[in-house]
């Protein structure tokens, strides 16, 4: 709830700024304040997303979702790493147009219109970074099925993992406040030498190329992590060779099959495997131990299947 009340009081914020330098930047021709702005529509697209993310994850899980609705929030961040992508994209091919045609501006408007950005992407900034880091708490519960002995352990926890949306909105949030500074010193720029060389006018479109820039070095990291989740890579902080030798060295372990390590968004891994176990008898004494492992290396949620001489435990003989 925390999350949502930030992501609502942002984004009022960040729509109604964003109109404001919409029409300041058309009457002060400054393609850097519509730059801001466009980057604020992307923002507060941004924000909308991971607001209806974050309420729409929190569903339970129904028989055609099973896993839930976590990867919601990474579809969001996907979306809204696009369209800046885009808007980026258009203003850099306006930029372009500037440094080629450069086009008188009204620098005192530009200024007041950047020193307001400025004030305002602190503020988002400010309320947004009071919780970047995600979180994830859990208890486990160990379910047994066969007659007697344990063949098939699942072992699962309730988090919340980290909310790639919100790193994904501060991200937004600190892009928007380096490029206000560079803004203001633009302005700064423009306005003290208004009249005077054609060549000051080009500190506004060269902020567009600095932003684009910025974009670019601060979107790579959430687009790394989308990829590693769609891609159902094993999570950076896990070692997948590490956790097959450890569980091999388990007492009453053959072997090691089937080893599966993949998160169902960042910060909430997941595990499932097959164990071939040395005596049908310590199936239970092996999941028990198995089970303890993948929580001491905060992987949420395990299933792991035992066999022995290759067929699952606990199945009656065939007559």
């Amino acid at each position: 709830m925390q999350i949502q009340c930030k992501l609502i009081v942002v984004l009022v914020i960040a729509s109604i700024f964003m109109v404001v330098e919409v029409v300041g930047g058309f009457i002060a021709h400054s393609v850097a304040i519509m730059t801001d702005a466009a980057h604020l529509l992307s923002d507060t697209s941004g924000f909308g997303v991971a607001l209806f993310a974050s309420i729409y994850a929190t569903k339970k899980s129904m028989s055609t979702h099973t896993f839930g609705y976590h990867r919601i929030e990474v579809m969001g961040a996907l979306a809204s790493v696009v369209s800046t992508y885009l808007v980026t994209g258009a203003l850099l091919y306006e930029a372009v147009n500037r440094f080629i045609h450069p086009t008188p501006i009204n620098g005192k408007l530009m200024f007041i219109l950047a020193v307001a950005g400025l004030v305002v992407n602190i503020t988002l900034f400010a309320i947004l970074g009071g919780h970047h880091h995600g979180h994830f708490h859990s208890h486990s519960h160990d379910h047994s099925q066969g007659g007697g002995t344990c063949g098939h352990g699942h072992q699962h926890s309730h988090g919340h993992g980290e909310n790639i949306n919100m790193r994904g909105a501060i991200i937004h949030a600190l892009g928007d406040l380096v490029q206000s500074i560079g803004v203001v010193i633009a302005s700064v720029l423009i306005w003290c030498n208004e009249g005077g060389s054609h060549w000051w006018l080009l500190a506004d479109p060269i902020c567009t190329v600095i932003f684009a820039i910025i974009v670019l070095f601060t979107t790579v990291g959430i687009l790394r992590d989308i990829s590693d989740i769609l891609m159902e890579r094993v999570p950076r902080a896990l070692d997948a060779d590490v956790i097959q030798a450890d569980l091999q060295k388990i007492e009453g372990v053959v072997s090691v099959h089937d080893l599966h390590v993949w998160a169902l968004k960042p910060g909430v891994p997941l595990l499932a495997t097959h164990l071939n176990v040395a005596k049908e008898q310590d199936a239970c004494k092996v999941l028990m131990a198995a089970t303890s492992y993948c929580v001491s290396k905060g992987i949420t949620h395990s299933t792991i299947q035992l066999l022995h001489n290759n067929a699952p435990c606990c199945i009656p003989a065939q007559r």
